[in-house]
């Protein structure tokens, strides 16, 4: 009989298995990460965390073999959960936020992130707390289902993210791009 680690299982999944064959922890039924999810600053962590088997298959039949697509991977995303309008609001509107957070972490976290790249810094918590605040926000329509109370609740709040989303990433557009700091050897 074949170990767990043999014919053709994962590296990885090797890992999680003893000498014996036995499982090791509760890893491989573990889809969420709880805390990595309530504290991730940025989309793609909180993405991650949230749904982990989930996130592993679009990363890899999706976003790899569309060359990153976002919009096709969160298209698939919402096809997946089904055809209510809600969830297509919701998952088109995510490679938006996607977009400033990474002109976000190419033009502004130099600037106010630690050298250590901890996550616990003034920074850190900044964009933890943002991207909470525009997840509530944008996830709205996902829960209501309807088109029409997923404008109603968004037009609630002024379309704030929405707005927020497109003056940050005019805004970081026109910064210049800081220069790599040179490490100490």
């Amino acid at each position: 009989m074949a170990s767990r680690g043999e014919g053709g299982a994962s590296a990885e999944s090797a890992r999680r298995f003893d000498e014996k064959g036995n499982a090791i922890g509760w890893e491989n039924a573990n889809n969420i990460d709880i805390w990595a999810f309530e504290t991730a600053p940025n989309l793609k962590m909180l993405s991650a965390a949230w749904n982990k088997k989930t996130s592993n298959w679009l990363t890899r039949y999706v976003y790899m073999r569309t060359g990153g697509s976002l919009l096709a991977t969160y298209g698939m995303s919402a096809f997946w959960h089904g055809f209510y309008p809600g969830y297509y609001m919701f998952f088109l509107s995510m490679p938006m936020l996607t977009a400033c957070e990474r002109i976000g972490r190419k033009k502004l976290s130099p600037r106010f992130s630690s050298a250590s790249g901890k996550k616990w810094t003034p920074w850190g918590i900044v964009t933890i707390l943002t991207t909470s605040f525009l997840v509530e926000y944008f996830i709205q329509p996902f829960q209501m289902l309807s088109f029409e109370w997923g404008m109603m609740a968004w037009r609630g709040h002024y379309f704030f993210g929405h707005i927020a989303a497109v003056l940050f990433y005019v805004g970081c557009s026109m910064l210049s791009t800081p220069k790599p700091k040179e490490k100490k050897q």
